[in-house]
């Protein structure tokens, strides 16, 4: 009976012993755990952070009545990595008058997902106020703020006197002898566009108050600068009636009429001669005297200050100007100050936004003989 009570009372044990060890056998050293699946995050609302306005090249018509300028928007911010179709992304800037396209549509997102690319076309002195962008999910919108400049340090005017020989060789002499042509180089850093009457520019020379009193020769007050429509009408009559050249196939032309009015009452040589004088002679003067009148009234036109001239935000513009010569007081002050570069220049500027019309003055860049 002994031998048969052992193996019973030892079963319990046994038993024991395996729901004991059974809980640890997963804290075996080396064994895997299994990882524990973690819940997605919601993707972050886009959220814009700063706006860049960068303007490209102008296009102007040739009336200058309607001036328009392709801009490219850079848009900052966090988020845009949710955005899973671009296409869907439109851009709205304020003000929105001459905008196109509209909507705008995006070009591009960088690498980073940190930034946003559009381009629209606007007025060239347009000035961005607030921007909106619809991902189609969410809407989220930027003001950047009332735009303004310190126009004395980042507007620069500088202008230079053009030569009188390279003048004439340019714009003829006509406009060489009657004028003086000076360069304006104007360079725009303001955050905004802005807008350069002719009509705001003037010119005073160094030694204006050195000038004889009651002379011929004094200028009362800064020199204005003369229009298009002035200076090529100057131009048309050189190369017509007053210049050397026209002064001269007016005459030779002349002749030849003369002289075919009264060769029947002279010898046949005379006649030779005439003829001689109506077609080989001229032709050959004219290949010797090349008329350069279309090229040279071509570079007026495109290269002249017009009316008005604006200047993109961080862009820069180089114009011709040009105001009276004199050349019976060409040994007085005011003509050695302007011949020499010895003058500054009263200009005006309007910019594109809330501020009021700027004044401001620029010497010039004197050459080197004159410093």
């Amino acid at each position: 009976m002994r031998s048969l009570q052992l193996p019973i009372m030892r079963a319990p044990v046994l038993i024991s012993s395996l729901l004991l060890t059974i809980p640890l056998l997963p804290q075996v050293a080396g064994a895997p755990v299994p990882p524990v699946a973690a819940a997605p995050l919601p993707a972050a609302a886009p959220k814009i952070t700063s706006v860049v306005v960068f303007p490209q090249a102008t296009s102007q018509t040739t009336s200058q009545a309607a001036t328009t300028q392709d801009f490219v928007l850079e848009i900052t911010g966090t988020g845009f990595a949710g955005i899973a179709d671009m296409s869907s992304v439109h851009i709205a800037v304020l003000p929105a008058t001459g905008v196109t396209p509209t909507p705008i549509p995006v070009l591009s997102r960088s690498l980073d997902n940190s930034k946003i690319l559009a381009q629209f076309t606007a007025p060239a002195n347009y000035a961005l106020e607030e921007v909106a962008l619809s991902t189609g999910s969410s809407f989220v919108t930027f003001e950047t703020g009332t735009l303004s400049c310190d126009f004395k340090s980042k507007v620069q005017l500088t202008p230079q006197i053009v030569p009188k020989k390279q003048a004439g060789d340019k714009y003829g002499n006509g406009v060489a002898k009657n004028f003086h042509a000076i360069q304006l180089s104007i360079v725009n850093e303001c955050p905004m566009a802005i807008v350069v009457p002719l009509g705001g520019i003037s010119v005073v020379t160094d030694h204006q108050a050195e000038q004889p009193v009651d002379n011929a020769c004094t200028e009362k007050g800064s020199l204005v600068a003369f229009s298009l429509d002035h200076v090529t009408s100057i131009f048309s009559a050189d190369r017509k009636l007053t210049g050397r050249r026209a002064i001269y196939f007016n005459s030779v032309q002349a002749l030849a009429t003369i002289g075919s009015a009264v060769e029947p009452f002279f010898a046949h040589g005379f006649t030779q001669a005439v003829a001689i004088l109506g077609g080989g002679f001229t032709t050959a003067s004219k290949e010797l005297l090349v008329d350069m009148s279309a090229e040279q009234l071509q570079n007026l036109t495109s290269q002249s200050f017009g009316s008005t001239e604006q200047v993109a935000s961080h862009g820069s513009l180089q114009k011709f100007v040009f105001v009276r010569r004199s050349e019976k007081c060409k040994e007085k002050p005011i003509e050695t100050d302007l011949s020499t570069g010895q003058f500054s220049v009263n200009w005006e500027l309007s910019p594109a936004s809330a501020e009021a019309p700027k004044t401001l003055n620029a010497p010039a860049a004197k050459p080197a003989a004159a410093k």
